[in-house]
């Protein structure tokens, strides 16, 4: 009985830890998109701001 009450456990920890990884490499994945979407954004202002002077 202890046994299955710990495979049970076992089983429910794996899936909450493969749901947490999801979330953790869609973050990921966001967060790399938007870092280069905002070095884009600063090269583009940096080639205005030169043809300012």
């Amino acid at each position: 009985m202890a046994a299955l009450r710990r495979q049970q456990a076992d089983a429910a920890e794996l899936d909450r830890l493969r749901k947490e990884n999801k979330r953790l490499k869609l973050e990921n994945e966001i967060l790399e998109k938007a870092s280069a979407f905002q070095a884009c954004l600063s090269v583009l202002l940096a080639c205005d701001l030169a043809k300012v002077d």
